[in-house]
C-alpha cells in the first residue's frame, strides 16, 4: 500500500522490528543506514509487490538499514514524499513487508 513518507516514523518501525529479530534493543546507532537514488530499472523487483511495480516512478530513493545480517528498506518517491514498499530481508531473502502502525 502506498502512503505518505515519514522518515523518523519507517526508522521507528524499523528499529522496532529489528529490536524483535534479534531481541535486544535496538537503537538507530546501532543501525547502518544509506540513501540511494536508482532508477527503476536498478530495483530488485522480486523485492516488491507486483501491485505497487506498477506504480513506480522512473527514479526512487531506496533506504537501507542494515544490523547483523538484517536488512530492511523503503522505497520512496524521487521527492521522498510517497512510500512504495518497505521490507525486511535476512541473508539476502524477504522475510516480510513492513506496515506503519
Amino acid at each position: 500500500m502506498i502512503t505518505k513518507f515519514n522518515r523518523c516514523a519507517v526508522l521507528r518501525l524499523v528499529l522496532a522490528k529489528f529490536s524483535e529479530l534479534v531481541k535486544e534493543d535496538v537503537t538507530a546507532d546501532d543501525v547502518g543506514m544509506e540513501a540511494v537514488r536508482l532508477n527503476l530499472d536498478e530495483l530488485d523487483l522480486r523485492l516488491i509487490p507486483k501491485a505497487i511495480q506498477q506504480e513506480l516512478p522512473l527514479w526512487v530513493v531506496v533506504y537501507t538499514f542494515s544490523i547483523d545480517d538484517y536488512v530492511a528498506y523503503a522505497v520512496v518517491d524521487d521527492e521522498q514524499f510517497w512510500l512504495f514498499v518497505a521490507g525486511i530481508m535476512y541473508d539476502g531473502k524477504l522475510l516480510c513487508y513492513m506496515k506503519e502502525a
